[in-house]
């Protein structure tokens, strides 16, 4: 039986999305502020809004970019690093565990991270709260990170290892 993520939704229909994000498949290299999104504008719901709840509804929605910005960056590294024939062939198993460490562990939780945000952001215009699911996600996963944190110095010694190898090599 898996544990219930906050606002993640009961049994039921599935509601239709509001406003559909889809920021983990968007191809756009930038992403709007919350208020230039076309739903948001067409709405109305700017003008009962003060200027401190639409900093509000920014920062929450700055939240959920960010969150999808750092797992597109993770998705790169993965196919163009983790993923690549020729690197992982001339790298040997150490090293690919000492720079790799635990990214596929990173990116299961970042995914799931940005999956709850979007549902979230989706179901209303309005962005009502995301604290709860930060604090959930902290709480349940947030270990993976620390992890792969503790790791960086022995990917840094063998990431210049390896470089030293094939300047080295090039000499």
């Amino acid at each position: 039986m898996g544990t219930a993520v906050p606002g993640g939704g009961g049994g039921g229909m599935p509601s239709i999305p509001v406003m559909q994000l889809q920021l983990r498949n968007s191809t756009h290299g930038s992403i709007n502020l919350w208020q230039n999104l076309e739903p948001v504008r067409q709405s109305g719901v700017l003008a009962n809004m003060s200027p401190r709840e639409v900093t509000l509804q920014e920062a929450m929605f700055e939240l959920v970019t960010s969150e999808a910005s750092y797992y597109k960056s993770m998705e790169l590294l993965e196919s163009h690093f983790l993923r690549n024939p020729i690197l992982v062939n001339t790298l040997n198993q150490s090293e690919m565990h000492f720079i790799f460490s635990n990214i596929e562990d990173v990116m299961k939780a970042s995914e799931r991270f940005l999956i709850d945000l979007e549902n979230r952001v989706e179901k209303s215009v309005k962005i009502l709260d995301v604290c709860d699911l930060v604090d959930y996600h902290a709480k349940k996963h947030f270990h993976v990170f620390v992890t792969y944190v503790s790791n960086q110095n022995y990917q840094e010694q063998a990431y210049r290892r390896i470089l030293k190898t094939v300047l080295s090599a090039m000499s």
